[in-house]
């Protein structure tokens, strides 16, 4: 053959071309592996992130729809128990009641960001593997251009 030569009737050695590109093969090949795999685990984390958002965006969702539709009322209704049954006089009694109004809807945020901070860590894992895995073929590139005899 062109490429290749016999020497004292063993095996042919391979010329550098065909080297190169069988190294340039595995690599390649190395590195669809590494994309498939990195697809596979972001689809993973992405669903497993998904179906731990859903109970605090609901939960956030409905302290909203309970904020805007029935505690105007029930602050009112407070302030107005304050006025009549407590002796309160009126601008302090409202203001009363729109700090416990404040302070319900600030605790229902709280736990609403509470529990939509532990999907944060769930997507690093991907992150990561594909810090990883950049790392590696970065370090496989420099380590093949650097072999001797190539």
């Amino acid at each position: 053959m062109v490429a290749q030569a016999t020497v004292n009737g063993c095996e042919p050695i391979p010329s550098a071309a065909e080297g190169v590109s069988k190294n340039l093969g595995e690599f390649v090949g190395d590195v669809m592996s590494l994309g498939e795999m990195q697809a596979q685990l972001f689809a993973i984390d992405a669903k497993e992130a998904s179906s731990k958002s859903v109970v605090p965006a609901i939960c956030g969702l409905g302290g909203l729809v309970l904020l805007l539709g029935s505690i105007p009322i029930l602050l009112l209704a407070i302030g107005w128990c304050l006025i009549n049954r407590a002796g309160f006089p009126a601008d302090l009694a409202f203001l009363t009641s729109f700090v416990i109004g404040l302070l319900a809807a600030a605790g229902l945020a709280l736990f609403a960001w509470q529990r939509l901070k532990t999907v944060v860590p769930i997507m690093m894992r991907s992150s990561e593997e594909l810090s990883q895995n950049l790392r590696w073929i970065k370090h496989a590139l420099q380590k093949r251009r650097r072999m001797p005899g190539d």
